[in-house]
Parts: structure tokens; sequence; C-alpha cells
């Protein structure tokens, strides 16, 4: 059987413009005025108009026009299963600290999902290594100012990357980061940090490194590495002690 199109309504915010149409969950959107937008950021760019013509499927495949008028600026009130609309991009990165790959087994399925997608570092926060967005992704991010990012840089030495982030094409995310930071994108640096890896002269290199990409690098957080006893096959690594995170 051919599948709809459309993106599923995951949910409708309480007291929203979207709620008062009558919209519910489990519906599909469309259209908005006619057009079909590509993932979660042309939607958020559709929904600051004023005045917006949705085209719904319902649960039982009906289609409904639903015209909305609310003022400008006042998000609809829905989020989407996928919350990105299109495809969520996936980690491609096997980092030697991985929180997900420290889970326990049997927990729900939200807990072992590793996305590496910038439109969600721009929307909610999470933190992304830029180590496979395309070049036309990064064009994008330019051009509409999704500003800012959340990055997680762990090192700037090339070498030590590559080691630290399991991938042989961890140094484009470096590239990348370089590149969104001299086009004005504000980035927020995460450094998630390995005694006796990127610690010590490998941290003072990567801080002055990143110091040297601009002011807009605002902040680098210090996260000393979080380890579970779920560890089986993973890289020898140990906690800090107080003594220690607190001489960082």
């Amino acid at each position: 059987m051919h599948k709809p199109e459309g993106y599923l309504i995951d949910k409708v915010k309480a007291g929203s413009p979207a709620e008062a149409a009558g919209i519910k969950a489990g519906w599909k959107l469309l259209r908005v005025d006619s057009y079909k937008p590509k993932d979660i950021i042309d939607y958020k760019i559709a929904e600051s108009d004023d005045s917006l013509s949705l085209l719904l499927q319902t649960k039982r495949g009906l289609l409904r026009r639903v015209k909305i008028n609310k003022p400008p600026g006042v998000a609809l009130g829905l989020t989407f299963d996928p919350p990105t609309m299109s495809r969520l991009q996936g980690c491609s990165n096997n980092c030697i600290f991985c929180f997900v790959e420290q889970n326990p087994e049997n927990m729900r399925k939200a807990l072992y999902l590793k996305d590496d997608d910038y439109r969600l570092s721009f929307l909610y926060g999470n933190f992304i290594t830029l180590n496979r967005v395309t070049d036309d992704e990064i064009e994008r991010i330019i051009k509409l100012q999704l500003s800012p990012l959340y990055v997680s840089v762990h090192t700037t030495n090339p070498d030590l990357r590559r080691m630290m982030f399991g991938n042989r094409h961890a140094n484009r995310g470096l590239k990348n980061l370089e590149r969104l930071a001299a086009a004005g994108i504000n980035i927020h640096a995460q450094l998630v940090l390995c005694l006796g890896v990127n610690t010590g002269q490998e941290l003072e290199r990567t801080i002055a490194d990143l110091d040297r990409m601009g002011p807009n690098i605002l902040d680098v957080a210090l996260v000393p590495v979080g380890l579970t006893e779920h560890r089986s096959g993973l890289a020898e690594l140990r906690e800090f002690t107080a003594g220690e995170a607190k001489e960082l």
C-alpha cells in the first residue's frame, strides 16, 4: 500500500492556535499555504506568518483545509515525529566516551538515538559534531543565520580528532566550524575531557585554537568524561577525581 505523504503530528500544545483550530495529534500535515515544507526549518519559517492555510489528513484519511489567523511570530503549537519532520541526521562517529554506548539494555528506544543534526542543535540546543554536514547544509545554515549552534569539539588536533571521534572524516567538522564562525554563526563549544587524551597541552592547544577563531565562539564548556559500568568493549578511561577536576 502507498504510504500517505505528509508529516505526522506528534503533539498539539494546549491553548495553542492549532488546538483552537481543532487540529489533533495523529493527523498529518501535507501543505502550508500550498507549499510542502522541506523540513522543520522550512516549517518554522512558514509558521511565523500571521495567516496560514494548512492542508491536513486526519487519522481516517480525510483531507481537511484549516485556516489560522494569529499574531505574527506566534508558534502554531505543533510538534512532529520525527522532530525534524524529514529524516533525522544520525551520528557517524564512534567516540571513545559515547554516552549512548554506555547505556544499559532494555530502556526506551529514544535513549539509544545518536543524532548529529544541525536543525536540532539550532532549535533545541543538541550538541553536534559538524563531521558529516554537507557543503549545501553549511551554506543553508549561513544563509538562514541558524545561530547559535552547539558543537562538540573535544580537540583541534587532527590526528587526535580522528582517534577520539572514531571517524577518519572528523577533521571535516573542524573546517566546518571555522567556516561557520567566520560567517558570523555563534557557537557554544563543548570539550568532553578524557584524562591523558585531550587534557594537558592538548587542552591548552584546543582552547587557543578556538580563541583564534574569533568572538563567534561564545564559550567553551569543559565536561569531565562520565562513565558507567556498561562499557564492555569500549576504550579504557577513568573518571576525574575531585582534585583533578579542580586543577583543570
